[in-house]
């Protein structure tokens, strides 16, 4: 340490302007220690954050809500580039809407349930006729089928009543005069670290002017898919809401906008994903 007494004391012969520059130097050397310290520290609390940021994530609810605890991401997540994607994909599926299916004893914007995301990515392909009576639109057949069983299948057949809907089974020969929306949906495989979640490409065609296309003369009339999250206790494994007081159509108090779901980072930031399947008129589709 520089000192002036200590000089003095040792009858240096430096004058003042060399006792000032040794404790200018000894002044920035000690500076410099310092310095060097606060920038370990402050590496040491960046690396910190970023293991904390790595390794944990914000608890959500069903409804895609934060909690204020955190919890730690399984390291197989980590470290095998593999995504927890439960936070996002879990029990949300594809829903179609027609206004058909919309009655004035009904609320409006009433839904099927087409199929579940991770049942799509695991058939890879599902494609699906919506058969409508075309004498009252009070008829109702659904077909499916997948890449894995390619040959269609009535899945399920209902009738809109008054009050109620019945479900018709057998449901051969339900109708012999309809019309039909067919759409197919195939599923993009992931990618990571580009497409963690993979993709939904979809489209649809009618025969309701008697070609199978999309030319369908009233707008008013086009079906619409979307993607929604079922709420708690929300029987999802039929078409119809299968409830305890009856079988109805799936309404908004049975699902959850995947928008409120599809949130990103601590402060749950607005993502960038699409709501619904992405239309893609090049795939090809019959109605028959």
């Amino acid at each position: 340490m520089c000192s002036c007494v200590k000089l003095r004391k040792e009858n240096s012969s430096c004058d003042l302007l060399l006792l000032l520059g040794k404790c200018k130097d000894i002044g920035w050397k000690n500076c410099f220690g310092w310095t060097r310290v606060l920038v370990l520290l402050v590496v040491f609390i960046l690396n910190l954050a970023m293991l904390i940021l790595s390794t944990t994530e914000t608890d959500v609810d069903v409804y895609g809500t934060s909690k204020s605890s955190l919890k730690g991401r399984h390291f197989k997540y980590i470290f095998d580039e593999k995504y927890n994607d439960e936070r996002y994909l879990k029990n949300v599926g594809i829903y179609l809407h027609h206004p058909a299916f919309d009655r004035k004893t009904y609320s409006s914007k009433n839904l099927i349930n087409l199929i579940e995301l991770y049942d799509l990515e695991n058939a890879n392909v599902a494609e699906f006729r919506i058969l409508i009576d075309a004498k009252n639109a009070s008829n109702f057949a659904i077909e499916k089928s997948t890449c894995k069983d390619p040959f269609p299948k009535l899945s399920e057949c209902f009738q809109v009543l008054t009050k109620e809907i019945e479900i018709i089974s057998p449901c051969n020969n339900f109708f012999t005069n309809y019309y039909t929306f067919a759409l197919r949906f195939e599923f993009k495989e992931r990618n990571i670290p580009s497409l963690l979640l993979g993709d939904v490409n979809f489209n649809w065609k009618t025969d309701i002017t008697g070609n199978c296309s999309q030319n369908i003369g009233n707008e008013t009339t086009i079906p619409s898919v979307h993607y929604y999250r079922s709420k708690p206790n929300i029987d999802t494994s039929h078409h119809l809401n299968w409830a305890k007081r009856g079988i109805r159509f799936f309404d908004n108090d049975d699902l959850i906008d995947v928008r409120y779901l599809w949130k990103t980072s601590f402060s749950s930031c607005q993502s960038n994903g699409r709501s619904s399947p992405h239309f893609d008129n090049g795939i090809r589709l019959n109605c028959a």
